[in-house]
Formats: C-alpha cells, sequence, structure tokens
C-alpha cells in the first residue's frame, strides 16, 4: 500500500486519499448510476441516446481518471480512457449519421 507524506511526530501514517472505487455508496452513484441511466435511454430516439450516452462516458472517464490519479488504481488507469474514447467513437458514429442523412435527404 503506498502512503502519501511522512510520518508525524508519534510515527502514525496519514490515511491516503478516499478511493471512490472502494467505497459501495460512492461507486454506485459515479460509475451504476450512469450505467443505468445509459441503460433507460435505449428506449428513447438516437440522437437524445447519443447525447445522453457521450455524456455519462465522459464522466464515467473523467470520474476514473480522477480516482486513478488520487489512488494509482491500475484498473482506473485503463477504463478511464476507455470511456472517453467510446464516448468519442459515439460521437464520431452519430455526426456521420448525421452528415448521411442531410446528404441523402
Amino acid at each position: 500500500m503506498m502512503w502519501y507524506g511522512n510520518a508525524n511526530l508519534n510515527g502514525e501514517r496519514p490515511l491516503p486519499p478516499f478511493d471512490w472505487a472502494a467505497d459501495r455508496i460512492t461507486h454506485a452513484v459515479v460509475w451504476g448510476l450512469p450505467k443505468a441511466i445509459m441503460l433507460f435511454v435505449l428506449f428513447f430516439d438516437p440522437v437524445t441516446r447519443a447525447e445522453v450516452w457521450i455524456a455519462m462516458l465522459i464522466c464515467m472517464g473523467g470520474a476514473c481518471l480522477l480516482n486513478a490519479r488520487r489512488r494509482q488504481r491500475i484498473h482506473c488507469r485503463y477504463t478511464g480512457p476507455f470511456f472517453i474514447v467510446m464516448a468519442a467513437v459515439v460521437l464520431a458514429y452519430t455526426s456521420a449519421c448525421y452528415r448521411l442523412a442531410i446528404g441523402h435527404g
């Protein structure tokens, strides 16, 4: 386990920063709620679905990157950029479909 800072005069080590992935409630809010919202909007129109998915993927990716920076979690170092790239893929796919619809409409 990595400790931050030096021990105080009594030899006690400071507590490491709070880990979002280790706490059930925070994990449910930061990653579970966006996943649930993404599932819920599957029944919406494609434009709304894409907008919500992009926002949720960016939120989850940002939370992963912040948690990776604070806690040096290996998992978060990979999933953070993955979520951000997936948001870019959804944006690229949506914009390509939009351009095709305008070009043929």
